[in-house]
């Protein structure tokens, strides 16, 4: 090779080398993380300023030649993790992680090549790791109440069902009486704020040893093991449901709920975790179906009275469709003329397979599975429909649920627009239909109840309070709701006869009914002796089985038909 050659071979291999370092400066400059290069002697040959800064060291430490040592006595912080791999002697890759003095996570990842450079990347970590952190919580936490939630309870079940020395263990399962109340009138932060209170006390009930969980919605759960005895499960169940049962006070405001708890015994058998759950499940409907405060272990017997549950569910739900329900009337009678003046419609279930079901049995379940809304607007519909062929001075009076009349979506326009669609498709005039209500269906919302009762008015459909004198029996209600009737409950007209208070109770409803103007009816009267003591205390009206048991609408017209002065006096009943 020439040497003009070989000179423009060095220019070029000079240049080249000029580029790489300039290319080099960029990289470090403009990279995310920090670098810094070491020899094999551990001092610092190369860094960059993203070094500099994510270690906030001064610029004098970061020179060519400093001990890493030095540098490292200026970080302020401490390594919290080390990881080695692939090493060959020294050489290797290594990754450290060091939590500085102000509370920062700085990850270090180390390439120590052969000959003892080392090369290190430096990253702050701080907002990833925290990021983890919350993902690990939402993993195993709820995020509202801080309790943990289903997947963590379902591995607690696991561990537990596959842990021979754990005793004797329990889990508890209840959910919050009233809830949906508290969120469709206060309003759901309302409703939040009340389930965070709810976990609070759950967990100062529990051992620190006790698993608590909250499942969604309001349903909680709690595992329990090391117990002595089964009773250990029942004595917390006693606590919770005493706290909570107590008001909370949220913004100033007393909130009022209840819970009922169903127990299941979890043992290392052939059970399995969504069994115990299904199990506890059952153990608190039975609860539920039981009263307020109640909890229940779970019998064997609860399996097969779930399955007959869940067939009647879904045979529930082709009911409507099949033309399966059907109307059966009361009559009512005026003590005044002694006449037939009205109905109360009463719903039956023609079962394909079961035969007659009463609505004792299924109305809760309508409640539970959705269908009551439909299902009360069927009954509202079909009583106009047949009402229009009774005399013009016989009414009817339907029934409304406390889902009907207080769910989102039904109170208000929703009810109102469904009775007027009824009377319109039926022609039945407004004055005929009665509307009755559970005083605990109205109290959900006073303001709100006011406002559709007083629609209710205007349109000229008559409003009733049914068994008057178990719930508020308020003095202020009945002024502010303006009903036109109350209907004195059956326990007290049951007992009239023997029962002093029960008499005076009665005797102060229909006195007090007199004084604002408002008409008593007595329901379940069964006897004479019972017809001449509300007849005597001045009720206007009465039904029960004195005079005729619910029948069909055929046998009711016909009842109207027969029905006469002179046979009053007798038991005239109708099969």
């Amino acid at each position: 090779m020439s040497l003009g050659a070989e000179r423009d071979h060095q220019n070029s291999s000079l240049e080249f080398i000029l580029l790489e370092n300039e290319i080099l400066r960029h990289v470090l400059a403009y990279m995310p993380i920090g670098f810094c290069m070491l020899d094999q002697h551990d001092r610092l040959q190369l860094c960059n300023q993203q070094f500099v800064d994510v270690w906030n060291l001064p610029l004098e430490v970061c020179q060519q030649g400093t001990h890493f040592r030095t540098i490292m006595e200026h970080s302020h912080g401490e390594e919290v993790s080390f990881s080695g791999d692939s090493k060959l002697g020294d050489a290797g890759q290594k990754r450290r992680e060091w939590l500085t003095s102000d509370g920062r996570r700085i990850d270090v990842l180390v390439h120590v090549l052969s000959e003892g450079t080392v090369l290190a990347l430096h990253e702050d970590v701080t907002e990833k790791r925290e990021a983890e952190h919350r993902i690990a919580q939402m993993a195993q936490f709820d995020a509202l109440t801080g309790l943990y939630n289903r997947g963590m309870l379902y591995q607690k079940l696991e561990a537990t069902l596959s842990n021979k020395d754990q005793g004797i263990a329990a889990m508890l399962y209840l959910d919050l009486n009233g809830f949906k109340q508290v969120n469709d009138t206060l309003g759901h932060p309302v409703g939040d704020k009340l389930l965070v209170m709810v976990a609070q006390r759950i967990r100062s009930c529990c051992k620190e040893t006790d698993l608590v969980a909250r499942l969604g919605g309001d349903e909680f759960a709690i595992i329990m093991t090391h117990l002595e005895s089964a009773k250990g499960s029942e004595l917390l169940s006693g606590r919770i449901i005493e706290s909570l049962s107590k008001p909370f006070d949220i913004d100033g405001r007393n909130v009022y709920t209840s819970t009922c708890i169903g127990i299941t015994g979890i043992s290392d058998g052939n059970a399995t975790a969504d069994d115990i759950v299904k199990r506890s499940d059952m153990a608190l409907y039975e609860a539920k179906s039981a009263g307020s405060g109640v909890f229940r272990h779970f019998v064997e017997d609860m399996e097969h009275n779930a399955c007959i549950r869940r067939t009647l569910e879904i045979d529930l739900g082709n009911a409507i469709q099949n033309n399966e329900f059907e109307l059966y009337y009361q009559p009512q009678i005026d003590l005044h003329t002694m006449k037939i003046c009205g109905a109360e419609a009463l719903i039956r279930w023609n079962h394909p397979t079961r035969g007659q079901v009463l609505p004792d049995e299924f109305i809760p379940v309508a409640e539970k599975i959705g269908l009551i809304v439909p299902i009360g607007n069927w009954v509202l519909k079909q009583a106009c429909k047949e009402a229009l062929n009774w005399p013009d001075s016989i009414n009817v009076a339907v029934n409304v649920s406390c889902v009907q009349f207080g769910n989102v979506g039904m109170l208000g326009v929703d009810l109102l627009q469904e009775v007027k669609l009824a009377l319109e498709q039926s022609g039945l005039p407004a004055h005929r239909l009665e509307l009755e209500m559970t005083e605990t269906a109205i109290m959900d919302d006073v303001d709100k109840s006011c406002a559709v009762l007083r629609d209710l008015k205007q349109l000229g459909v008559t409003t009733a309070i049914d068994d008057f004198g178990t719930g508020y029996s308020s003095l202020q209600y009945l002024r502010s709701f303006q009903f036109d009737h109350l209907k004195i409950d059956r326990s007290f007209v049951s007992h009239i006869e023997t029962d002093v208070d029960a008499l005076s109770i009665a005797r102060t409803i229909v006195a007090l009914g007199r004084t604002m103007g408002i008409l008593s009816t007595a329901e379940g009267v069964e006897t004479k002796a019972q017809l001449e003591i509300v007849k005597e205390i001045g009720c206007d009206k009465v039904q029960g089985y004195h005079y005729a048991k619910p029948c069909s609408v055929e046998n009711f017209r016909s009842y109207i038909n027969t029905f006469s002065k002179s046979r009053i006096s007798g038991s005239h009943r109708v099969a």
